[in-house]
């Protein structure tokens, strides 16, 4: 919990800092963003609609199947 607390702190940090244009190496705004915040928000929008359009086209991947381990492989004796 202290790891995923502390990760979701230095998150919303970063995206105070990124938003601010004067913070990037050029100074530039795009949409009153900072550019890299901007190209951060856009390759997660980019990957969630690539993992919807792939659910679509490949459901056998994202099925769930029960399988069980070899009992072979689990209880190998080592020689």
């Amino acid at each position: 919990m202290v790891g995923a607390g502390l990760l979701t702190w230095l998150l919303v940090e970063s995206v105070i800092d990124m938003a601010d244009p004067a913070n990037s190496y050029s100074g530039v705004s795009w949409f009153g963003l900072g550019p890299p915040l901007v190209i951060g928000i856009g390759i997660s929008l980019a990957g969630v609609v690539l993992m919807i359009v792939m659910r679509f086209v490949s459901p056998v991947f994202w099925s769930e199947r029960p399988t069980v381990a070899d009992p072979e492989l689990v209880h190998r004796k080592e020689s």
